[in-house]
C-alpha cells in the first residue's frame, strides 16, 4: 500500500488544478523531496492548448514539478499550481499541493490494491 504524501503548503489563491494518474517518477531528490513527475491527465482536466490537439488519442500526459512525499506509480493525484515554460523542456506544471485520491474505476481500485 502506498503511504501518504507529506503536507504541501496550500494551493496559491488564484491555482490552475490538475487530476490524473501517476504515470512515472522522472526524478525525486531525497533529501529535499524536489520531484519530476508525469501525470496522465483526467479527460476532464484542462491544459493548455498547444500542448494537446483535438485529434490526441490515448492518455495526455504532462510534466509536474515540485516537492512531493511518497508516491508511488498508478497513484491518483489532484495537484494546485502553475503552468511554466522551462527553456530546456518546455511545459512544465509546478506545483505547491499533491493530495492523494481515491482510485476511480475497476483498474484503478486493481492498481491501488497492487501497491
Amino acid at each position: 500500500m502506498s503511504r501518504p504524501s507529506e503536507p504541501t503548503a496550500p494551493a496559491p489563491p488564484r491555482a490552475d488544478r490538475l487530476r490524473g494518474v501517476i504515470e512515472g517518477i522522472t526524478y525525486q531528490h531525497p533529501e529535499t523531496r524536489y520531484t519530476v513527475l508525469r501525470v496522465a491527465l483526467e479527460a476532464e482536466c484542462e491544459a493548455p492548448g498547444e500542448l494537446f490537439s483535438s485529434r490526441t488519442r490515448g492518455p495526455r500526459v504532462v510534466h509536474a514539478v515540485g516537492k512531493a512525499g511518497e508516491i508511488a506509480l498508478g497513484e491518483r493525484v489532484s495537484l494546485a499550481g502553475e503552468w511554466k515554460t522551462h527553456p530546456k523542456h518546455g511545459a512544465q506544471f509546478h506545483f505547491q499541493v499533491l493530495q492523494n485520491l481515491p482510485p476511480v474505476g475497476p483498474e484503478g481500485v486493481a492498481r491501488y490494491l497492487a501497491s
